[in-house]
């Protein structure tokens, strides 16, 4: 009994037992074996098999885990801004046992990220012990009003505002990213009044110091869009920070617009940043004219609907299909739901990049047959086609023939993905004598190559057979997905002749992007 009560502390918590300990709780496992075996009756079996199974847990490798490797975990089961069910999750891990608790506290990016709503009930006081958890790491705050209608420029008030967010920009914890979402501008400058010093200009709050801004604008009101060349001193982009990473999603222009809305975000202000997200479907060339100003932007995104804005005939344009716009620093290029042709890169040229996304629209299932030539001339143009690194085209319908094409001579590129990709004919042939090269198109550099989403005959309209016959490259290994409703079987494909020619082979399930 006397043994029973000095263990009494493992079986009662996620204590981890030391050497002596450990023994006894396994005397404790292996009488409790034999005891089992001479029992008589299945109740008898089950009482003991519990009693077994409590002492068993004490010595699970889990007690042992260090809390560096627990606190990982738990950063995986919970998105880096937390909102009031994530924040209660990680309240709710910490309170299962003492060594849990330390895990949540190690792990400090688990208290780096907070969303503020509108009606929450965290205090100033509360965010600021959360956020002073995460020690040293960037802190990030994110709010989003969650209403679709604002009455303030009728004098109402702004369901945009957030009187904590203003405080903790005024005088909290240093922020590094901040993530903001108004209904229109009005809105956003009601918000920045809400802050906005009452004397000598400041420059050492937390607004003043962001590293990262994200402005989403979801409405485009007549009234209230007081922007562009027309008034720039009034620019809301006047009243921003100095950030160097800037995530902007501008609104769809309504019907009953009469005239295009501008945009003027001054050029002192592109010159600074090195990180530019733009979402900007509006007609005409105000995408073009922000590009302009990204000298020292190094990873460039460009969000479109599906549509092009820019019309066919404006000499602007066909000045810059002779003199294409240089960014000279962007090493990192995403254009996600471009439409046909992806026509914005006739107007680019990127000298340092080595990664390339680019996402298509999915509303037009046709072959993309222009595109591959605009890829080429672009790569051709920018002169890093023999610098390209990674690759990645997601939701294209193309002719593996014409792609095959613009994919030759990618001599350096390392990872290529093709995600949700529909050829029309085969993209890897084998090659022919004349061109002393088994397999076309030649990749001799390719480590990684991702075929995901592919339907059910995806693998044959990809020519994934000629691959075996792949030589004199780098060792590559290929993940393989397929539609939902499909399935694949690495028998299907001649693994053992695969890694006879330097390629490995992984099927993973369909996942949802």
């Amino acid at each position: 009994m006397a043994r029973l009560q000095n263990l009494a502390h493992l079986l009662n918590t996620n204590a981890v037992p030391n050497k002596l300990e450990a023994a006894s709780v396994q005397q404790e496992i292996d009488g409790l074996a034999s005891k089992i075996a001479k029992a008589k009756s299945q109740h008898d079996r089950d009482v003991l098999e519990k009693q077994r199974k409590c002492y068993r847990a004490v010595l699970s490798p889990v007690r042992r885990m260090p809390c560096e490797l627990l606190g990982e975990i738990f950063l995986l089961a919970v998105p880096l801004i937390l909102h009031e069910d994530n924040r209660c999750a990680v309240l709710n891990l910490g309170r299962v046992c003492k060594m849990w608790r330390e895990a949540t506290l190690y792990a400090r990016r688990l208290w780096s990220g907070l969303a503020l709503e509108p009606y929450g009930q965290m205090s100033y006081e509360e965010v600021v012990s959360w956020l002073n958890r995460a020690g040293n790491l960037p802190k990030s705050l994110e709010f989003d009003p969650n209403c679709d209608y604002c009455d303030c420029y009728k004098g109402a008030y702004c369901n945009s505002t957030s009187p904590l967010l203003a405080e903790l920009l005024i005088k909290g914890p240093k922020i590094d990213h901040l993530s903001v979402s108004v209904l229109n501008t009005g809105c956003f400058k009601g918000w920045l009044e809400s802050f906005k010093p009452a004397g000598k200009k400041s420059t050492s709050r937390p607004w003043d110091t962001l590293r990262s801004l994200s402005l989403t604008v979801h409405q485009m009101v007549n009234s209230e869009w007081e922007d562009g060349p027309v008034a720039p001193s009034r620019s809301i982009f006047k009243s921003l920070p100095p950030v160097t990473c800037l995530h902007l999603y501008l609104p769809e222009v309504e019907p009953y617009y009469g005239e295009t809305p501008g945009i003027s975000i001054p050029k002192v202000f592109l010159k600074r940043l090195t990180e530019f997200t733009i979402e900007c479907t509006w007609p005409g060339n105000h995408l073009i004219e922000l590009l302009k100003g990204c000298v020292n932007v190094e990873t460039l995104t460009i969000v479109f609907d599906g549509t092009t804005p820019f019309e066919d005939g404006d000499a602007e344009l066909a000045a810059l299909l002779k003199n294409p716009i240089r960014l000279p620093k962007v090493h990192t290029l995403r254009i996600q739901s471009v439409g046909p042709g992806a026509k914005i890169l006739r107007y680019l040229k990127t000298p340092s990049l080595t990664t390339l996304e680019l996402g298509f629209a999915g509303w037009k299932k046709v072959d993309d047959n222009n595109f591959p030539k605009v890829l080429s001339t672009f790569l051709q143009t920018s002169g890093v086609a023999k610098k390209l690194v990674k690759l990645r085209f997601y939701n294209l319908c193309v002719s593996g023939t014409r792609l095959r094409t613009s994919l030759s001579g990618l001599t350096s590129l390392e990872q290529l993905t093709l995600d949700k990709v529909t050829l029309s004919d085969n993209l890897f042939v084998a090659g022919t004598p004349v061109q002393k090269i088994p397999v076309q198109p030649h990749l001799p550099s390719i480590e990684h190559l991702g075929l995901l989403e592919l339907p059910a005959d995806g693998a044959k309209t990809v020519g994934f057979s000629v691959l075996k016959d792949r030589t004199g490259c780098v060792p590559c290994m290929v993940t393989l997905s397929c539609q939902r409703g499909f399935t694949y079987k690495e028998a299907e494909f001649g693994v053992y002749e695969l890694k006879k020619s330097g390629m490995s082979l992984r099927i993973i399930p369909p996942f949802e992007h």
